[in-house]
């Protein structure tokens, strides 16, 4: 048997509105208020001529192929800051040791097409 009557779930009609946009930190649907574009977010760098060292590497990893980045200048949150946008961008795994930032896979191309973006200064090493 259906039940009758009106059961829209409007905003006003949600208990758990308010709930779930404390959650999401002050969410707002689409449409509401559309002052800034929709998946273009700015990273700023501060960047400016800072040089990396790019490399793959094969050796030691049971024959997987690494690209390893390393930045000759910044602060350790700057460099772990640079290696999660770097593996978000490549979309590949990796992880950060000191001023070294290893990708998974051979991703020199697209890592170091991100890194010109961002105003490094960016110099292949090796073959």
């Amino acid at each position: 048997m259906a039940k009758k009557g009106n059961f829209s779930s409007g905003p006003t009609d949600n208990p758990f509105a308010a709930a779930l946009q404390h959650a999401l930190g002050g969410y707002t649907p689409i449409g509401e208020d559309s002052s800034r574009e929709e998946g273009k977010e700015e990273v700023e760098t501060d960047a400016s001529g800072l040089w990396v060292h790019l490399w793959i590497e094969k050796k030691g990893r049971a024959g997987k192929t690494a690209t390893l980045l390393e930045f000759q200048s910044g602060t350790d949150a700057d460099i772990v800051r640079w290696g999660s946008l770097l593996k978000t961008h490549c979309g590949v795994g990796g992880s950060v040791h000191g001023a070294e930032v290893l990708l998974q896979g051979d991703v020199r191309s697209k890592a170091e097409a991100w890194l010109r973006a961002q105003q490094f200064k960016v110099k292949r090493t090796g073959g």
